[in-house]
């Protein structure tokens, strides 16, 4: 019988029964950041789900933490299952050959955690950074504005959130910090993605050293456009109402050209935001004419006829914003123009 089958001189039961006499199992330690969970493995700091670096481990360290004797052989492993508690107790379902035999046997390896600090989260407590975003308006940033930057924040990818170092609010408005260089032109195209903003880059001198290699520290100007629908005048001198966002630039109506158009962000920037000058006022809804909306100044009680900028529905006695311009009369419902620049709606798209 093959129970009775001599193979080095012993059969495959008494094999059987010596067997954890040739396999061995040692625990290791492995350094664990304390902040973010990440694990020292190969000279690097990895972060990843626990399954994943587990295997990761047990592949760089297989001849260290199980050790399979001579006459018996290692022909694979696999991972059953992980306990984490204090240490990570790993059981693994070990294969080996002796001869033409095969023996399956579970042995359990011990990763000892020891707690340490990465260097991204050492730069985080300590705020060191090689990158500055900061994030101004064209005036003092307003109670939406802020709101709408932390909601651009909050909106990040977790990877990118992860990698700032700090984020300060100043009376002039909200600075990042991170030690990322690419990550910090990313975060800036969001901006200029999501708002419109103007982005500028610069470069500070930090140490340079004897080999003439500099150190030097990034620095991201954000400059956002007012939150809401916005007057302005272009290079032209024509006066424009900034009423939305697309992907291509602003939402904007020409009252000069009669027309809706595309304003690409840079262009608006080139424009150097002269101010328009001129500003809406309230009236009252008392009639519609077929394209025309039939209007009352309740400050005087002059009647005018004034023209959608929207295509908007109005109604009778609805109080509504009007402008002024040219000698004609613009109507547009007073929570529209209140309304943030990213609900502006969207008619007709040209390029400016």
């Amino acid at each position: 019988m093959t129970s009775n089958k001599l193979i080095h001189g012993l059969t495959i039961q008494e094999w059987r029964h010596n067997i954890n006499n040739y396999v061995k199992t040692r625990d290791i330690r492995i350094k664990v950041c304390k902040y973010c969970g990440a694990f020292f493995l190969e000279g690097k700091w990895v972060n990843d789900s626990i399954d994943t670096l587990v295997e990761q481990i047990l592949a760089h360290n297989i001849k260290k933490v199980l050790e399979v004797k001579y006459p018996f052989v290692l022909n694979s492993y696999r991972i059953r299952n992980i306990e984490v508690n204090d240490k990570i107790n790993v059981n693994i379902e070990v294969v080996v050959n002796l001869g033409k035999e095969r023996f399956i046997i579970m042995k359990r390896i011990t990763l000892n955690t020891v707690q340490s600090i990465c260097p991204k989260c050492f730069a985080k407590k300590v705020k060191v950074y090689d990158t500055i975003i900061q994030i101004r308006g064209q005036n003092r940033l307003s109670v939406d504005d802020r709101t709408r930057i932390y909601d651009i924040i909050r909106g990040l990818p977790r990877s990118v959130r992860n990698e700032i170092v700090d984020i300060k609010a100043t009376k002039d408005g909200i600075d990042i910090l991170l030690n990322d260089k690419r990550l910090g032109r990313y975060i800036a195209k969001v901006f200029e993605r999501e708002l419109g903003a103007n982005i500028i880059e610069s470069y500070k001198l930090v140490s340079k050293r004897p080999d003439g290699k500099t150190k030097s520290k990034l620095s991201i100007s954000v400059r956002i456009p007012p939150s809401s629908k916005f007057l302005v005048r272009d290079h032209k001198d024509h006066l424009l109402f900034i009423y939305g966002l697309s992907v291509n630039g602003f939402l904007a109506y020409d009252f000069d050209k009669g027309k809706h158009l595309i304003v690409p962000f840079k262009t608006y920037w080139q424009w150097g935001q002269k101010a328009a000058n001129i500003s809406w006022r309230a009236m009252r809804v008392i009639g519609l004419s077929k394209n025309k909306v039939i209007l009352l100044d309740e400050n005087d009680y002059a009647t005018y006829e004034g023209e959608s900028i929207l295509d908007e529905k109005f109604f009778k006695d609805e109080r509504v914003s009007v402008l002024e311009y040219k000698g004609k009369i613009y109507v547009i419902k007073t929570e529209t123009l209140e309304r943030g620049l990213r609900n502006g709606k969207k008619k007709e798209e040209k390029k400016s």
